[in-house]
């Protein structure tokens, strides 16, 4: 059973640039892994309408997300997630459910122009596998290098 490793965060904290790195990390050291972004899939799936921010569908797209990041790394795929994923107790249920899933929280204290998607009732992580500080005089190098440390 491979890994998933899900980096969750506000929108514009750098989940997206992290997730990227760590996929060119693997690749380039003989894990093929696939990243799935929730922005892309937002799009494939068309799901960018007003009624798709609310509570109830953020939960149930985490879950949907959930399924299919478990049945691709089931099939011995590395799977990279950066999505928002906001709700913590959704985000605890499926961690309790499968012992291979990561949790980075990337977050930034930087105002990156993005803050107005930011969603008001996110919940931080009470005990991710990695909590990953973006920007604030760090480079993207720095960054990824403490995330590399972890793995």
């Amino acid at each position: 059973m491979s890994k998933i490793y899900w980096l969750i965060g506000q929108p514009g904290c750098g989940k997206t640039t992290l997730a990227k790195r760590l996929k060119k990390y693997f690749d380039d050291n003989g894990n093929p892994a696939i990243h799935l972004d929730g922005d892309d899939l937002r799009k494939i799936y068309g799901a960018y309408k007003q009624e798709h921010f609310t509570k109830e569908y953020r939960i149930e797209w985490t879950r949907i997300l959930q399924r299919f990041a478990a049945h691709v790394a089931d099939q011995g795929i590395t799977v990279i997630l950066s999505t928002v994923n906001p709700y913590r107790d959704v985000r605890e249920e499926f961690k309790n459910s499968r012992k291979d899933v990561k949790e980075i929280y990337v977050h930034t204290k930087d105002i990156r122009g993005r803050e107005h998607f930011h969603v008001k009732d996110f919940e931080e992580p009470c005990i991710p596998f990695i909590s990953i500080l973006t920007g604030g005089g760090l480079t993207e190098e720095q960054s990824f290098n403490t995330l590399y440390h972890y793995l």
